[in-house]
């Protein structure tokens, strides 16, 4: 996959606001992946485009899908989903169908 014909401009908007959300300075994630803010910078504000190791680690770190960061995608928690299943599968037959409850539980009330 050739990264420069990602927008970078979506990945530095998408970048910038998981960042923000998730409460980390351009520092701490610098730091997460072994970049510089300087680098950081320079992607949030669209002035180059992301290598893929580095976009793949703040994939990671972050804990989102690569294809949402740069642009593929916009299921933004990909590899949430994956872990819920993966817990789920794990589940006894009564664990199933208590995380089922709750999750239809939860989405009531978000809906109401």
């Amino acid at each position: 996959m050739n990264l420069e014909a990602i927008s970078t401009k979506v990945f530095g908007e998408r970048l910038k606001n998981i960042r923000e959300e998730k409460g980390y300075s351009q520092e701490e994630v610098a730091k997460m992946i072994g970049a510089s803010k300087a680098t950081m910078s320079k992607y949030e504000n669209n002035i180059n485009p992301p290598k893929m190791e580095l976009a793949k680690a703040i994939a990671k770190n972050l804990n989102i899908s690569f294809n949402w960061l740069i642009g593929y995608s916009d299921n933004k928690y990909a590899i949430e989903n994956y872990m819920i299943t993966n817990v789920y599968d794990k589940l006894s037959d009564k664990g199933k169908q208590e995380l089922y409850d709750f999750a239809n539980y939860l989405l009531a009330k978000e809906q109401a």
